[in-house]
């Protein structure tokens, strides 16, 4: 998910909010993802298991607390896929010049984002066909992706 967040969306949060601090989320960022790592290290360590953080609380403290750890991972999910659909907006804006305005609609403090939804459901859709189709999107996606990485660092 290259330029939907980590670039373009630090650089607006540095510049308009929070300026050198930025390096400091960072930091603290990294630190809360070593400690994640440690953690699933210890997990599989203990219960040799396929599976993720699901199965992993499952195991350790019970079908409750996997429960809401299911949750907060559809809840990830969501966010992360609706963040990353309204920066594809604002991409395909700039790529066809038109302004970012007449592609959302805009009532006091609620924007919806018709683009953003369509690529949403239809993501959602490739994702609920099977695995393979799934899998075989993903290496197309990322095949393009890492073209597309290649020719702007070339050209």
């Amino acid at each position: 998910i290259i330029g939907a967040g980590i670039v373009v969306l630090t650089g607006l949060a540095a510049h308009d909010h929070a300026g050198p601090a930025v390096v400091l989320s960072y930091s603290a960022g990294a630190v809360a993802a070593m400690l994640t790592a440690f953690c699933y290290a210890e997990y599989a360590a203990e219960y040799p298991v396929v599976g993720g953080a699901f199965n992993y609380v499952s195991l350790t403290f019970g079908e409750f607390a996997a429960w809401v750890a299911a949750c907060d991972l559809i809840l990830e999910y969501t966010l992360s896929a609706a963040a990353v659909a309204k920066g594809f907006t604002a991409y395909f804006a700039s790529l066809i010049n038109v302004p970012l305005e007449k592609l959302r609609l805009q009532h006091s403090f609620f924007t919806f984002d018709f683009l953003a939804l369509i690529i949403v459901v239809i993501l959602s859709l490739v994702l609920m066909r099977s695995t393979r189709e799934s899998s075989t999107f993903n290496v197309l996606v990322v095949a393009i992706h890492m073209l597309l990485i290649v020719f702007v660092i070339c050209a």
